[in-house]
């Protein structure tokens, strides 16, 4: 079992329960769906086939539905489009008079001389004329264009709302299929994650909200955006058509640490292993980029494309569990330097910051028991060198905590911390997430009764 986790999109690739059981067995610990493709129909039945190997598996499976948000995207094609370079293009609101876009935003902002990122930043187009309602463009590269498919004008934001009528069918599905976490694309503001979280409340819904930070307004306001939001997706697309590929390195380093800095999860996403949507074995160069996010302390990874539309969905996501687990082996504990985490300020930081010190000294791994994960967001933050086993009696809080760097879930029912922290023992054991005769920190905390137990047990 790795320490930074797993997290692979679903898709046309992957939308069968018996790839998805596969994938969990694998070690998969949370499942995308991707709101920006696909129908409401598409959506549930994602969300059912997840359901259906929850059943058949016998445990509770994390799943992340990714909003739309404030993006640009073609409109429906019959067909993929093969686009040479030099060939004129012709962008409209009219399906009839060329390809269709269905945004009054690309249309204001668009300009003769502005250049249209595509997929990635691998295709690009220069426009010639704009109007209201008719964008002509010359292809700078070659290119098949397809449905749905993402739009940047580059150095350009988008200013309309967070939110498009398509997220909030999406809202309502994922609170009605109780998903685990929401995705919020393009967030650009600290109010953006509020507005998001607002409508979740209203429905009833108590989903935890990633901030995906893919754009320059997401990077000036990026403090604010994390403290606002639960995690961070770093979405590395969009980001590198947005500031350019040559910063890309640097800024996903940034976004790393002050993510930890905050105590907030982060998640490295896209392009990880981008050669095996077509190639049954990665890149070198993939193999770096995945060991340079270990070494950064991700929280997790997280596979789009690959498993989404890729050929090799299953091959994609063993070998990230491959270079994952000889990365954790090879890189030395001391690379996650804890003056770049957040510090302890009160007294619960401080108990569990002392928690990891012991532990550490003892080499004894860590068991807590917490109704609501709070804990265990605050141990993963330091990074110890020991195993974190967390129970908890909340079916939701045991799916959150699965995409925690070097957290265990358990889910255990009790009527009170101290049996639910001997019942979250003997899972661990029942699991062998630790063995017998090994040392361990039994813990758990409530700061309301100021109330912080600890001890060290020798499992028999």
């Amino acid at each position: 079992m790795t320490r930074t986790k797993i997290i692979v999109s679903i898709g046309p690739s992957t939308s069968d329960p018996k790839i998805i059981k596969e994938l969990h067995m694998i070690g998969v610990d949370c499942f995308r769906i991707n709101f920006s493709h696909g129908t409401p129909d598409d959506w549930n039945r994602y969300i059912d086939m997840i359901r259906s190997v929850e059943r058949e598996v016998d445990d509770q499976i994390c799943i992340l539905g990714d909003l739309r948000g404030p993006s640009i995207r073609l409109g429906e094609l019959k067909e993929n489009i093969s686009i040479s370079r030099g060939q004129k293009i012709i962008f409209s609101k009219d399906p009839s008079k060329g390809i269709p876009i269905d945004s009054d935003e690309f249309f204001k902002l668009s300009e003769e001389g502005d250049v249209l990122l595509m997929d990635d930043g691998r295709m690009r187009f220069e426009i010639i004329s704009a109007s209201s309602d008719l964008v002509e463009a010359i292809a700078l590269t070659d290119g098949v264009l397809s449905s749905r498919k993402n739009i940047n004008i580059k150095g350009k934001d988008l200013k309309g709302s967070i939110l498009s009528e398509r997220d909030y069918d999406a809202i309502k599905i994922s609170v009605e299929k109780e998903i685990t976490y929401i995705g919020v694309s393009h967030a650009r503001a600290r109010g953006d994650i509020e507005i998001v979280r607002r409508n979740i409340r209203l429905l009833g819904g108590n989903q935890k909200i990633l901030a995906k930070i893919e754009n320059r307004l997401s990077l000036e306001n990026l403090s604010d955006i994390i403290e606002a939001s639960d995690g961070v997706v770093i979405a590395r697309g969009d980001l590198g058509m947005s500031i350019g590929l040559e910063e890309v390195p640097h800024i996903q380093e940034r976004i790393v640490r002050e993510s930890k800095r905050r105590g907030r999860p982060v998640i490295l996403a896209t392009q990880l292993l981008e050669s095996m949507i077509r190639s049954p074995i990665p890149t070198r160069s993939e193999v770096q980029d995945i060991y340079n996010g270990v070494a950064l302390g991700v929280d997790a990874m997280m596979l789009t494309g690959e498993t989404a539309v890729g050929l090799y969905p299953v091959e994609a996501v063993k070998w990230l569990k491959r270079v994952i687990e000889t990365s954790e082996a090879r890189l030395s504990q001391e690379r996650f330097i804890r003056e770049e985490i957040k510090q302890p300020e009160d007294v619960l930081e401080k108990f569990l910051y002392g928690v990891v010190k012991l532990a550490e000294s003892i080499k004894a791994d860590i068991v807590i028991f917490s109704r609501s994960g709070n804990s265990a967001y605050k141990l993963s933050v330091f990074r110890p060198s020991v195993k974190i086993v967390c129970g908890t009696n909340n079916r939701d809080v045991y799916k959150a905590l699965k995409i925690l760097w070097g957290v265990d879930p358990v889910y255990v029912e009790e009527n009170n911390y101290d049996e639910g922290l001997e019942k979250t023992v003997a899972q661990a054991l029942d699991k062998k997430l630790v063995e017998r005769g090994s040392l361990v920190i039994k813990s758990y905390a409530r700061p309301q009764e100021d109330k912080y137990v600890v001890s060290v047990k020798r499992l028999l």
